[in-house]
Parts: structure tokens; sequence; C-alpha cells
């Protein structure tokens, strides 16, 4: 039974993977065949068709809105990536412009309205040469100066890059002198238009995050109708596949008649499960009643022991009786002759004759 029952248990998982299957290739064969509707002609299945175009026609409008966030997105992201290349390159010219105004200061040629902006390259100046008088001094402070001095240096490229900043504010007032330096204004100028230029073509933050919230509920909604539509698809080639032999024919598509080959051989597949699962109830019930079947006999045999048993017992005991009842019988003819006898004597003894 135990056996039995394994093979029900496997049949019925198989018989499960099949309807999955089947439930694939019905959806298969109704996404196909909707491209064939009216050469199909199968009234039963109008209402599902109109169903089916209902849905894709607002899947597809739902992924023309889902494309154009999603390019918006792009755009934002982008024109992060550009603006964080501009403004990369807009340090280093500023940073270079702040390094060739202190070789012009140092030159006596920077114009005056500019010299407020050198205090960061003063400073530094002033610092680094104390640092180095007071290294040179040695002594127990002369490893501290000494590492004071290279953390500084290490703070010279942000030291051009804030003069640069500065310098290029006041580039209205007056400018650095040189070749290099107008080479660089004019860099630092194309780089300030494109920063605006992408600026403003980029959707702000609010609207990406906006964007984002958006995007996520319209994939949401978009995977529930394109289950929703795998569903009717499903539902329409459940429809159509009871008069498959009604409407495929010779000269329908090759993909039609391959999704209906497909179909029809799992079917098949499927028919001899239900056959088999079948065999096998019976068989269980044929066991269940060959189990009661043999009880009974069992009980049988049981009782024709018994039986056999008290018919020698009633054997035995009829017997018993019979001698019994001829005890009985011959008492009772005792007891007749001894009636004969007394009424002998009663008789006897009216005549008076005396009997000794």
């Amino acid at each position: 039974m135990a056996g039995l029952n394994f093979e029900i248990d496997s049949l019925k998982q198989e018989i499960s993977r099949t309807d999955s299957t089947l439930n694939t290739l019905y959806c298969n064969l109704g996404r196909i065949a909707c491209n064939y509707h009216r050469a199909i002609d199968c009234p039963e299945s109008n209402a599902v068709f109109d169903e089916i175009c209902s849905l894709v026609q607002l899947k597809e409008e739902l992924e023309t809105e889902i494309e154009n966030v999603r390019r918006r997105v792009d755009l934002k992201n982008r024109s992060d990536i550009e603006l964080r290349d501009i403004n990369k390159q807009m340090e280093l010219s500023l940073a270079a412009l702040g390094a060739v105004s202190a070789e012009v200061l140092y030159a006596g040629n920077l114009p005056q309205e500019l010299l407020p902006c050198m205090k960061g390259v003063e400073t530094y100046n002033t610092t680094l040469d104390s640092y180095y008088q007071k290294k040179q001094k040695g002594g127990l402070l002369s490893a501290f100066y000494q590492r004071a001095e290279d953390h500084l240096k290490g703070t010279l490229q942000t030291v051009f890059l804030n003069t640069g900043k500065l310098l290029y504010e006041e580039r209205q007032k007056a400018t650095v002198p040189g070749a290099r330096a107008s080479e660089l204004y004019e860099k630092l100028d194309s780089f300030s238009e494109r920063l605006g230029k992408t600026g403003e073509l980029a959707p702000s933050a609010s609207e990406v995050e906006n964007a984002d919230r958006v995007l996520k509920d319209f994939s949401s909604r978009n995977d529930e109708l394109a289950e929703q539509i795998n569903e009717k698809y499903t539902e329409y080639g459940r429809i159509i596949s009871a008069t498959i032999d009604e409407w495929l024919d010779e000269d329908a598509p090759q993909e039609l008649k391959n999704a209906c080959t497909r179909l029809r051989q799992e079917l098949r597949r499927r028919e001899r499960q239900n056959l088999n699962l079948n065999f096998y109830d019976a068989q269980k019930q044929i066991n269940v009643h060959k189990a009661s079947y043999d009880q009974y006999s069992s009980q049988v045999s049981m009782l024709e022991q018994q039986k056999a048993t008290i018919e020698k017992q009633i054997a035995d005991l009829s017997k018993k009786m019979l001698k019994e009842q001829e005890e009985i019988d011959k008492l009772r003819e005792h007891q007749e002759e001894f009636t004969r006898l007394a009424s002998n004597m009663e008789r006897g003894s009216g005549n008076g004759t005396d009997i000794e």
C-alpha cells in the first residue's frame, strides 16, 4: 500500500507539472492566435479578445509613459556626469590661474585691484618660510616643523584653487596679464557657459525624485497588466482549443500549427496521466475491498471452526439426553408395574383373601 501511495503522489506531482505546462501552452496559443482572430472565427472567444485588445492598448500607453520618464531620469544622470566633469576641469583651470597669478605677483606685474585676491598665496608663502626658518635652527622641534612644512605643501593646490576662484570673480574689474592667463580665462568662460546650459536642461532633484517614484508605480502597474494579459491569452487559448479541428487547416500559418501541435501533444500526455491515476485509484479501492474480504474470510473460518465444535457438543449432549430419556422410560415402566401390582393387591384384599 505504501508503494502504491508513493506512485500516486509521484503521478500527481507529474500531473501538476503538466497542468503548468498546459497553462503556458494555452497562453502561447492565445498570444499567437489573437493575430488571426478573424480567420479563426470562434464566436465564443470574441469577448475575451476585446478584453485583450483593451489591456494591450493600456500597456502600450503605459510603456510610452515609462519610456518618457526614463528619458528624464537618464537626462539627469547624464547631466550629473557632465556637470561633475565640467566642474573638475573648471577647478583645474582655476587652480592653474591661481598658480599663474602667483608667478605674476612675484614678477611685480599683477594689477593693484587683484592684490586682495592673493592673501591666501601670501599667507601660504609666509607660513612656509616661517616653518623653513624654524626647521633650519635644528633642535628638538626640527622634526615637528618638517612635518608641518610637508602638510602645508599638501594644501598648495587648494590655495591656488581658492585664489583662482577669487580672481575669476573679479575678472570684470581686472584680469591676470599674460597669454597663459588669457587662455585660462577663455576656458573658464567656456566651462561656465556649459555649466549654465547643462543645468538648465537637466531636471531638478525634486523632479528626478518624483520621476523615480512615478517610474516605480508605472513599472508595478505594467507588471500587473502583463500578468492580466497573459491570463486572458490563456483563457483565449482554452476557448479556441476546443474547436481546433474546425478552424485549423493546411493553409494556417506555421507558428499557429506548431502551437496547436505542442498543445495537442501535452493534452494527450495529460489524458494518459489521468487514465493512470484512475487505474491507481481503482487499485487502491481494490486493495481496500480485498482487505475487507480477507477480514470477512478470516471471520467465516473462525465461525466454521466454532460451528464444528458446537455441532460436536450438540451431538454429545443429544446422546446424553437419549440415555437420560431411556432411563426415564424405564423408570416409568417400573411405575406402571408398581401401579398395576398395587391395584391387584387392593382387589385381592376386598375378596378376603390374604396374600402371604
